[in-house]
């Protein structure tokens, strides 16, 4: 085995001594002999490239003519050569192979003697996805006034948004304002206008005579059972009735709802008194309902005057939940041997329409589920004024 001769060791001079005064730049050192490459490899390898960029030999274009921040040479070795080997790499200790990487991911080359350094950048393969960082730096350099956010909205663009946001807030609260005085207060509220009074109860209102024309409508011949005259009892069912008298003249309309103590006088109308009395012993009813009281005298069953001639003279037409009524007419609920008095008021008739004989259809509940027609007959000799 051969081995180096003994000789000095290789010293490397201290940088302070080239700022002594009085001392010459030494010229650099040549460069050891490179290693032959090996046969079959390519003198463009990425180790000759780095090997390359290891030498120590200064820029010259920085040097200049005076040798001033010149590197010092370094001593020459005494000793016989060692042949070249290959040189290890500081940077693939425990780690991969740079040779089977691609070029933009090799690490740095170490920092040169000369003070240099060369920047290397790394670019990533084209089908990897950009990173934050990077759409962070471009988004911040595209809209430098609004950092890296550039879906922020420009304070011009949102300024008529935001008037128009509080145009809309500010009449939202007036309204409201506005409404919770209202109700407040109880101002700005019109009453209810009255409901005017069918044509039917207009005549309630005005004293006077107002005919109508009868109906001209023959009607069908009751049982004879059924047929009494005034002063006699009938017994339909469990109700015995007992027509008193029958009045020409004026009968008063009450307003149950509304002005109080308010009511009118209707004239020329024909009124009949009734005595009602309950037979049953153990159910309770009503006789006579509203809607036997006003009828319109247009059904074959219902309660109406039927003259000589086969008219047909209605009774006073109210509504049947009317607030107008006659004081006389209750329609009260007869216990069991209960009786109660009332009266049928048609409407207003003529002198001419007198002329007998009459029957009064009455219709009445003579049980809870069940209802029949009494015939009154009278004449006009019966009629009282």
């Amino acid at each position: 085995m051969i081995g180096n001769s003994p000789g000095p060791a290789p010293s490397t001079p201290s940088p302070d001594l080239l700022d002594a005064p009085g001392e010459a730049a030494r010229p650099p050192a040549p460069a050891p002999p490179r290693p032959a490459p090996p046969p079959g490899s390519s003198t463009s390898s990425g180790d000759e490239f780095y090997a390359l960029l290891a030498e120590p030999a200064p820029d010259p274009f920085l040097q200049g003519g005076s040798g001033e921040g010149a590197a010092p040479a370094a001593p020459e070795p005494t000793g016989p050569a060692m042949p070249a080997g290959p040189e290890p790499r500081a940077d693939h200790a425990g780690g991969p192979d740079p040779d089977g990487l691609p070029a933009p991911f090799l690490a740095p080359p170490p920092s040169t003697d000369n003070g240099i350094d060369l920047p290397v950048v790394f670019t990533p393969p084209p089908d990897s996805p950009p990173s934050p960082a990077s759409h962070a730096a471009a988004a911040a350099a595209a809209y430098p006034d609004q950092g890296a956010n550039p879906d922020a909205e420009d304070p011009a663009e949102m300024a008529p948004v935001r008037w128009r946001s509080l145009l809309l807030a500010s009449y939202a609260s007036a309204v409201t304002l506005a409404l919770i005085w209202i109700l407040w207060t109880g101002r700005g509220l019109r009453p209810t206008p009255a409901t005017a009074e069918p044509a039917g109860e207009a005549r309630a209102v005005d004293r006077g005579n107002s005919f109508e024309g009868l109906i001209a409508k023959p009607s069908p011949p009751l049982p004879p059972g059924n047929i009494v005259a005034l002063g006699s009892t009938a017994r339909l069912g469990g109700l015995e009735v007992v027509p008193s008298r029958i009045t020409l003249g004026e009968a008063r309309l009450e307003r149950l709802e509304g002005t109080m103590d308010e009511f009118r006088e209707v004239a020329d109308v024909l009124i009949l008194r009734l005595r009602l009395r309950n037979l049953s012993e153990a159910q309770a009813f009503a006789p006579l309902e509203a809607a036997f009281a006003r009828d319109s005298g247009l059904a074959d069953d219902g309660t109406y005057i039927e003259t000589a001639d086969g008219r047909r003279i209605p009774m006073y037409r109210l509504a049947v939940e009317s607030e107008w009524s006659f004081p006389d007419q209750p329609f009260t609920t007869l216990k069991p041997g209960a009786q109660a008095d009332t009266v049928l008021v048609s409407q207003p008739v003529r002198d001419a329409d007198l002329a007998g004989p009459f029957t009064w259809h009455v219709k009445l509940r003579t049980e809870p589920y069940r209802t029949d027609v009494l015939g009154v007959r009278f004449q006009a000799s019966d009629i009282r004024r």
